[in-house]
């Protein structure tokens, strides 16, 4: 990893480039019900087409007042990595959006010696996320538009054709 950024998405000038430490996207998992039949041989835990809640999480080197005082706002932040690759030696642009409140702020524990104080935070109520490689799609979630792209794999293609919503009319 040679870097990494979170911004807000409606200001340029908005860098965390040298003061973000960490940055934990989500895990993007599909909710799944357990049917457990009482006659049966076992239990299944059946996935639906339906995602468990994106939780995405930041530590940042210092006091960010500027971050702090989004807190409990509804933000578009922007975020960009960039790693090279061992094996062939190439550079790959990370790019997303993470749309949500930031949640909480966590200041680690006061201590002496050289390293720096952080404070860590956290996303809830995440309803877009994007995540993109070269700008190829790896993931795009748009909670309102009932989409959730895996690559090329619409989730709720054939649940919005269903209801007639989005254009699709099934």
């Amino acid at each position: 990893m040679l870097g990494v950024d979170l911004r807000l998405a409606t200001d340029d000038s908005d860098t965390r480039a040298l003061t973000l430490t960490k940055l934990a996207l989500p895990s993007l998992k599909l909710a799944k019900a357990t049917h457990d039949p009482a006659g049966g041989p076992g239990a299944v835990g059946f996935v639906k087409p339906k995602l468990e809640e994106l939780s995405p999480k930041a530590e940042i080197a210092g006091l960010d007042e500027r971050f702090i005082g989004l807190i409990g706002t509804k933000q578009a932040f922007e975020f960009a990595k960039v790693w090279t690759d061992k094996e062939d030696g190439q550079d790959y642009s990370v790019r997303g959006e993470i749309h949500g409140v930031l949640m909480s702020w966590e200041p680690d524990e006061a201590g002496g010696g050289a390293e720096i104080h952080k404070c860590n935070h956290e996303f809830a109520e995440v309803t877009r996320y994007t995540y993109y490689i070269n700008g190829r799609r790896i993931f795009d979630y748009d909670y309102f538009a009932i989409k959730a792209f895996f690559g090329d794999n619409d989730l709720f293609e054939s649940y919005r054709r269903g209801l007639g919503i989005g254009g699709a009319r099934g």
